[in-house]
């Protein structure tokens, strides 16, 4: 450890430093600054204990004998028109708010229901590949004569034209020739492939 006492090159306590007449000056300013810090401190814990700043130990009677009676005042037309225009201000803003608060409620509304039916699509798809999986199923039947004699005779008996007979036949050889074209493109990823 440093102990200046021991050093011969240290400056001793009684010597005073030279300062330049700036450094002097400064000093002096910062002393004059401190000790109006202290002074200030001073005022302000006397001002604190001082009886002016205690507090008051009044009955009530006293304290209603000095209030003052109230005073009405009249507010003016510009005060009356100020006042509408605060309220319809604070009404546009509200109304603002709600808008905003419905758009995003909508918002999500439609994102719900946007999952909701990418869900149902994916769902419908499995229900789908079950329904259909050629794998274990093979291929689709062909609708025989007696199927579509049986589908006439149920479109006559409801009393349905010939229009309507027509397009239910048409229907159900549509829906055998979607399945018979998955079926195809099933097969020829299982023969390129050997996945199902």
């Amino acid at each position: 450890m440093y102990n200046p006492s021991v050093d011969p090159d240290a400056p001793s306590s009684g010597e005073e430093l030279k300062l330049s007449p700036f450094a002097q000056k400064m000093r002096a300013r910062l002393s004059v600054e401190a000790k109006m810090d202290k002074e200030l401190k001073l005022k302000a814990q006397v001002a604190e204990l001082s009886p002016k700043y205690m507090p008051k130990q009044n009955s009530m009677m006293l304290d209603m004998k000095s209030s003052k009676p109230g005073t009405i005042t009249f507010r003016s037309q510009a005060d009356d028109k100020a006042a509408k225009d605060d309220r319809t201000i604070s009404k546009t803003l509200a109304l603002a708010d709600t808008k905003a608060e419905s758009q995003k409620e909508r918002k999500a509304l439609a994102t719900e229901k946007a999952k909701a039916a990418f869900l149902d699509k994916k769902r419908r798809e499995e229900v789908s590949w079950i329904k259909h999986n050629w794998a274990v199923n093979g291929p689709p039947k062909r609708p025989g004569f007696g199927k579509i004699q049986k589908l006439v005779a149920k479109d006559m008996k409801a009393g349905a034209g010939q229009k309507k007979i027509m397009a239910d036949e048409q229907a159900v050889m549509d829906k055998y020739h979607r399945l018979q074209h998955s079926y195809s493109a099933w097969r020829r990823r299982h023969d390129t492939y050997g996945t199902e």
